[in-house]
């Protein structure tokens, strides 16, 4: 049996370097290649600004935002749902890298670290990588 977990997320701005955060995780499981009907969603409150180039993309504004959840509130739940499973994303290293500061700051808060590891396969690279075949 294979489990695969499909995910998103969309956050504040460009870069968690730069403070940006995430404000909506979306994860939809898959066995054996079939869509079972579990998921996990969630909109999250940033604790910041949505800058307004973001927001041209994904459409959530600060208003949608206002009496959300934190991450530290979800971080249990999500890490539930995708433990076990090997993971997909469109732009893997964009959904890993805000994740994981995430998970680092929701840590820093909760005591000693305790240990997270994932398989990211990138959907974006495959494709890319199908396409070049395709084109010779």
């Amino acid at each position: 049996m294979s489990r695969i977990v499909a995910l998103d997320t969309e956050s504040t701005g460009i870069s968690h370097r730069l403070g940006h955060r995430v404000i909506e995780i979306g994860a939809v499981e898959l066995i054996d290649g079939q869509l079972t009907g579990r998921q996990f969603h969630t909109y999250l409150q940033p604790q910041r600004k949505v800058d307004w180039g973001a927001q041209r993309v994904h459409g959530i504004s600060d208003a949608m935002l206002v009496g959300k959840p934190l991450f530290s509130s979800k971080a249990a739940e999500l890490l539930a749902f995708l433990r076990g499973s090997e993971m997909v994303a469109h732009n893997a290293t964009f959904d890993v890298g805000f994740l994981d500061n995430e998970l680092r700051l929701w840590r820093a808060g909760a005591g000693p670290a305790r240990a997270t590891s994932w398989t990211m396969y990138c959907s974006a690279c495959a494709f890319q990588a199908t396409a070049a075949c395709m084109a010779r």
